[in-house]
């Protein structure tokens, strides 16, 4: 089967378009890696951090008023025994 010139002249057209069209096919897919990359290291990784960053902080502040005297911040341990007994002895004074 024979092309004639005319089609033979549209297929090589078609082939360099197609051909263009992997390349910038290649192009974004390498833009779109690494924007997901960018966006995990961005905001979540941050989240991430932060989720083991707040317990810290948090025991760290916690214990500001019992190392300077203050036990008006002290609350007795609601789970122990001992606490429940002291806190029922303050209701009844």
């Amino acid at each position: 089967m024979e092309l004639d010139a005319e089609t033979a002249i549209r297929l090589t057209i078609l082939e360099e378009k197609i051909g263009e069209i992997h390349v910038y096919t290649k192009r974004l897919y390498s833009i779109m890696l690494w924007t997901g990359i960018i966006t995990v290291a961005a905001i979540v990784l941050p989240i991430i951090g932060i989720l083991f960053a707040l317990p810290s902080f948090f025991s760290a502040y916690s214990g500001v008023g019992a190392a300077t005297g203050d036990t008006s911040t002290q609350t007795p341990s609601a789970t122990s025994l001992s606490g429940l007994e002291k806190t029922y002895k303050d209701l009844l004074k």
